[in-house]
């Protein structure tokens, strides 16, 4: 089955939940969705309140600027937070750096 969907951050830049409002309500179960902020913790923090339901594709978007020294943190808190079955894309200026690429990488 295909899906297509949007990213929330290239709908609204920085807001999440406007992003997933306007793309909302099209009818269909196989639609995906990339949830997507600048700052990881604000969306982890409300990932519990966000209303998922007519996704049947789920997705993260790592943040696409940080600094080096942040990587392991970041990626400990989606490893710790994102269910295990959703995908991380990363920017594609930052994979060529990320270290941490799979939930049973290092991450401490």
């Amino acid at each position: 089955m295909t899906r297509i969907g949007f990213s929330t951050g290239a709908l609204a830049y920085a807001d999440f939940a406007e992003g997933l409002r306007m793309s909302r309500g099209k009818g269909r179960r196989d639609r995906a969705v990339c949830l997507a902020e600048p700052e990881v913790d604000p969306l982890l923090n409300a990932l519990e309140t966000l209303d998922l339901r007519e996704y049947s594709y789920i997705s993260f978007h790592a943040p696409s600027k940080f600094e080096a020294q942040d990587e392991t943190a970041i990626a400990s808190r989606l490893f710790e937070r994102l269910p295990p079955h959703w995908p991380v894309v990363l920017h594609p200026t930052q994979a060529p750096t990320w270290r941490c690429r799979r939930r049973s990488a290092s991450v401490s």
